[in-house]
């Protein structure tokens, strides 16, 4: 009876305990839900009002008319542009409150918001697109608030692109692809010095608020021609300095922040892997951001499981250019999957050549020491990896530039795996 009784009060301690943790667990959930709402861009950092009325509405004709007659009856150029951009950022507002109604009936409401606001975009842009040296001053507030504007932009998009159905993403992702270029073209020679006050206009919120910046960062690095690194790494600096000084408990809510982030598979793989390899973030930090990626390929892993043979066929499209690491571990992540194995094979080789030109353009040994942490066990790349050390560092030296290369072991001779895949 006592052997019962005993048993009884530690089935009720266990259960007790249990139910805690999955309280903890929701409040953790719920803190961090509320702490990324609470970093979504608002109409207040815009400048704006919150919009009362939207389209569809009644009355609402009358508000747009307001607007629309204040721009027609505005003939300074420079003036005439930034009321333009106000109403783009009025659109933008409007279209996501549109789609968080998540109501068919406000679609093709939707559709004209954005498109509106697309095309005030590029009516700004085109205005002040290469501008003569003496106008430049006179238009240099509206250049400073397209700036200030841009990232904001693109995280609204981001927003109301995933609050839609699948089948109006391609849309909107192309939307916000058609935005960066427009913003690009309008002053390319400064792109750097732009960049960075665009971060710095949007580092207010939550201290995982640059994370969203840095993704930002990736995205736009897939569409325009240069590449933002430098611009990447005064984003990590500013995140850095937020969460040096943060608790236990705090750095714990880094994970589920980055899971909130929206990105397609490969971007948000790719945000990870280049938070992990920063050298401006906490040590703390980054082992919770390796649990974030074990969790985010599981998760991957899990969803091509569940896809039917033509989502999974247009899934692997995305794995036939541009090589990169982070595509090679979503690959080695699904490649078990028994009608697509000699495709996901293809694609893995194809991949491994593609990132093989990468490593024999790459002049700097630190990244080169980056991806060879990447890489594990695959040998042809570690033996690229290791021959382009040699380059590098022989080319340093004549030029006098001395540089310790961490050597490389030779590579592991590959082995077929049960399923006669290499590994």
């Amino acid at each position: 009876m006592k052997k019962i009784l005993l048993l009884i009060c530690i089935s009720i301690l266990s259960f007790g305990i249990l139910a805690n943790q999955a309280k903890a667990e929701e409040l953790s959930l719920q803190e961090i839900s509320a702490e990324f709402e609470a970093d979504n861009i608002t109409a207040e950092e815009l400048n704006l009002e919150e919009p009362t009325k939207l389209p569809g509405d009644t009355g609402y004709w009358w508000t747009n008319f307001k607007r629309n007659t204040g721009v027609f009856f505005t003939f300074d150029k420079a003036k005439k542009a930034e009321k333009e951009l106000e109403i783009a950022n009025i659109k933008l507002l409007e279209a996501k409150k549109l789609a968080e109604k998540n109501d068919p009936k406000y679609d093709k409401y939707l559709e004209n918001t954005l498109e509106i606001y697309k095309k005030k975009i590029e009516n700004v842009t085109n205005k002040v697109k290469n501008l003569p040296e003496e106008k430049k001053e006179k238009f240099k507030s509206i250049l400073n608030k397209i700036d200030k504007d841009y990232l904001k932009h693109q995280q609204i998009l981001r927003t109301v692109e995933h609050k839609l159905p699948e089948s109006k993403q391609e849309w909107i992702a192309k939307m916000r692809q058609n935005s960066t270029n427009k913003w690009y073209e309008v002053n390319k020679e400064n792109i750097k010095e732009r960049l960075e006050n665009a971060i710095e206009q949007n580092n207010t919120g939550s201290n995982f608020k640059q994370l969203r910046n840095i993704a930002t960062l990736e995205e736009m690095e897939e569409v325009l021609p240069i590449k933002v690194d430098e611009v990447k790494v005064s984003a990590e600096l500013k995140l850095k300095k937020k969460l040096n000084n943060i608790n236990e408990a705090e750095k714990e809510k880094i994970k589920k922040y980055i899971d909130n982030i929206k990105l397609k598979d490969i971007n948000k793989v790719k945000l990870i892997n280049n938070l992990e390899d920063s050298d401006n973030l906490p040590t703390a930090i980054k082992t919770r951001i390796k649990k974030a990626k074990v969790e985010q390929l599981d998760k991957i892993e899990a969803r091509f499981k569940k896809m039917d043979s033509i989502n999974k066929k247009e899934y692997l499209e995305n794995f036939e250019s541009n090589g990169n690491v982070s595509k090679l571990e979503i690959l080695e992540k699904i490649k078990y999957s028994p009608e697509f194995k000699e495709r996901i094979k293809e694609l893995d080789q194809k991949q491994e050549k593609l990132i093989k030109e990468k490593i024999r353009n790459t002049k700097d040994v630190k990244t080169l020491e980056r991806l060879e942490k990447k890489i594990k066990l695959r040998p042809n790349l570690k033996n690229e990896i290791r021959e382009a050390k040699i380059k590098v560092q022989q080319s340093l030296n004549r030029h006098g530039i001395l540089t310790p290369v961490q050597p490389t072991p030779p590579a592991p001779q590959p082995s077929l795996t049960p399923q006669g895949t290499l590994e």
